[in-house]
């Protein structure tokens, strides 16, 4: 189910006929942290805590038939382990049930796949080993064992198997350049979030955009290569590289299953349908609300909401101003 709601709420913004990407596919650079190591949902009361998150890199890397990643050597805690606490975070988690030993919890921290797994809590009343990727929030737990695999490095991979080439990059700008340079698609995983407490300072992605606006320099010479951009948001967002993508994808907040459901997508295994619940702004502010309307002045504090109902699209309306993308919006491949 969370891979069928995640997937059904993708929002296709722009599409140049790159999508759905032919079952064909050889040669795709995969770029971003996101990738790896994804945003599923926000923050205070917009948290949850999963069991696992399927990661667009492992599932999209599964769907072209790449080798998984060998198992990094570890010297597992040199068997000291933290006897008595839990790591209780949930950065880069996931999970594995019916481990039978805090030694093979171990094992499966050194060979995840994505190799950020540093890590782990074991919980030998319910055989479930979590891996992370850091030691954050140590607090006591009579039921739990924690350690660090310490692993080694990853051993570089060939990006090419049987015929279908793979090239991995991160947030470097310029890793990201000489991986879509490679590749005949590239797909950028970026993201943005709020918490309770902690609004966005802009609708910007920050370095995401100059990830998306290195990929697209590298190719832009080339019209045969083609980039997509995904972006994780929990709201509006600004998109100032789109007319320079191929195809642009908004998954929102995807949850647990976002590498599965977003590659159905990208595949075309689904159709996107889903359409935009408020429009996306040319700029910051566009509507030029003043700190009298919010968050108000005086004091006490008062917020005159002086705008009446011509907020959202109706401003948009009322003013005739065109918006980078409407309220509705969303295109399908049919």
């Amino acid at each position: 189910a969370a891979r069928q709601i995640s997937s059904a709420s993708t929002v296709l913004l722009k599409n140049d006929g790159v999508l759905p990407l032919p079952s064909s596919t050889n040669s795709i650079a995969i770029i971003g942290a996101e990738a790896s190591n994804p945003t599923t949902h926000g923050g205070g009361s917009g948290q949850v805590t999963p069991g696992y998150v399927a990661t667009p890199l492992f599932s999209l890397k599964n769907k072209l038939g790449s080798p998984p990643a060998p198992a990094r050597k570890s010297n597992c805690s040199d068997g000291q382990f933290d006897t008595g606490f839990d790591y209780r975070n949930t950065d880069s988690q996931t999970s594995q049930s019916d481990v039978d030993s805090v030694e093979d919890c171990c094992s499966l921290c050194a060979a995840r796949p994505d190799g950020n797994c540093n890590y782990f809590t074991y919980v030998a009343k319910d055989k479930t080993c979590w891996m992370k990727s850091t030691n954050n929030n140590r607090v006591a737990d009579a039921d739990a064992v924690s350690g660090g695999c310490h692993a080694e490095p990853p051993e570089p991979q060939d990006p090419c198997h049987d015929g279908v080439c793979v090239y991995v990059a991160g947030d470097d700008t310029g890793d990201a350049a000489k991986a879509a340079e490679q590749a005949d698609v590239s797909v950028v995983f970026v993201a943005t979030t709020s918490s309770e407490g902690s609004d966005r300072d802009s609708l910007s992605l920050g370095h995401g955009d100059d990830l998306v606006n290195a990929v697209i320099a590298a190719t832009a010479s080339n019209s045969s290569k083609k980039v997509i951009v995904v972006a994780v948001t929990p709201g509006a967002l600004l998109t100032p590289w789109a007319d320079k993508a191929a195809a642009v994808l908004i998954p929102f907040m995807p949850g647990q299953e976002y590498g599965n459901a977003i590659t159905d997508v990208l595949f075309g295994e689904v159709n996107p349908s889903a359409k935009l619940p408020l429009t996306f702004p040319n700029v910051d502010n566009e509507q030029q609300f003043t700190p009298e309307q919010w968050p108000g002045v005086g004091n006490p504090r008062q917020a005159n909401y002086s705008e009446g109902g011509f907020f959202g699209y109706r401003w948009y309306d009322k003013h005739d101003v065109t918006p980078a993308f409407p309220f509705g919006h969303g295109l399908s491949y049919t």
